[in-house]
């Protein structure tokens, strides 16, 4: 804490801040055109950089719901939170002496809320989705109420310091603690809210594309299902993902035309989807050779140079 104090008074943050947004607008200009290049090159509808604001209250009602239930649990704990507020009332009880000895941070909160706030208006109904887009409107402001509120608790000495400093040790260890029992729940298969998932039968499919001696560099086809990268993880591999809701509209030559288009090797697919493909069986064995059946189908495309 007194370290803190020491840089922003040898430095004043309103130069440190001048410095960092001129050495910091050329990446992020560059990131953004490089992403916009990606979205057009690959026909991308994962990272959109397109304005989509909540435009109806059933919107609204959908992203706030979405946000509570699934992503705030995601970003931070209940202890988190309830240190941003005691944050937020501290930040009101000394309201007069940050304006007074910390004005430059005071004016960066204000511009991060600000920001947040426009953010949300022209995203905020890709929040439902995309939950990373939460990122840009919650943590600045966060981190900024923590470093305020550390600023004007510091100004004690004595007891009330040493009582500050055991107190926020004690809060470091135990959200430490937290956040790791969080991430042992949320990194294994069966996680709720996101599960039971429509990812079950993709377990085990890394092992059996090894198995099938898929090569790592292969690409795949996953067909019919609805996320658009979680099955790519699960048999660890890169490719498409083409979702279809009948599935019986498909041919075995719609197959092979988008596999030749977009250089897809191994066609991947649940067997319950599979077995919804029984008037193709015939020409997708003709196509096709079956290398893998559990967890899920694999089929090798035996014609590797067919033009499209």
């Amino acid at each position: 804490m007194g370290i803190l104090s020491a840089c922003l008074a040898e430095r004043p943050a309103a130069t440190v801040l001048s410095g960092r947004g001129r050495g910091g607008a050329g990446p992020y200009c560059g990131l953004f055109f490089r992403t916009q290049y990606l979205n057009a090159t690959y026909q991308s509808e994962l990272f959109l950089a397109t304005a989509r604001p909540i435009t109806d209250p059933d919107t609204l009602h959908n992203v706030l719901y979405s946000v509570r239930r699934s992503w705030l649990p995601e970003y931070g704990t209940e202890a988190q939170y309830y240190t941003l507020a005691v944050c937020g009332v501290l930040l009101l009880v000394y309201g007069r002496r940050t304006l007074r000895h910390h004005l430059p941070l005071a004016f960066l909160l204000l511009a991060v809320v600000v920001l947040g706030y426009v953010f949300v208006q022209l995203m905020g109904a890709q929040f439902m989705d995309h939950d990373y887009y939460i990122i840009c409107p919650l943590i600045p402001p966060a981190l900024l109420l923590l470093v305020v509120a550390l600023l004007n608790v510091g100004q004690y000495a004595g007891t009330i310091r040493y009582v500050t400093t055991v107190g926020l040790g004690a809060l470091v260890f135990f959200s430490l603690a937290d956040g790791y029992e969080r991430l042992q729940r949320r990194m294994s298969d069966d996680y709720l809210p996101f599960s039971p998932f429509g990812h079950v039968w993709m377990r085990g499919g890394a092992a059996e594309m090894t198995q099938a001696n898929v090569p790592l560099t292969a690409n795949i086809l996953v067909f019919k299902e609805p996320a658009p990268n979680l099955s790519l993880v699960y048999f660890n591999r890169r490719g498409r993902v083409w979702y279809v809701p009948d599935a019986g509209t498909v041919t075995a030559e719609d197959f092979l035309n988008r596999m030749a288009a977009d250089q897809l090797d191994y066609l991947v697919m649940a067997p319950g989807v599979y077995a919804q493909l029984a008037p193709q069986h015939a020409a997708l064995a003709a196509g096709f050779k079956v290398v893998g059946q559990h967890p899920a189908m694999v089929l090798r495309r035996r014609n590797l140079l067919r033009p499209w």
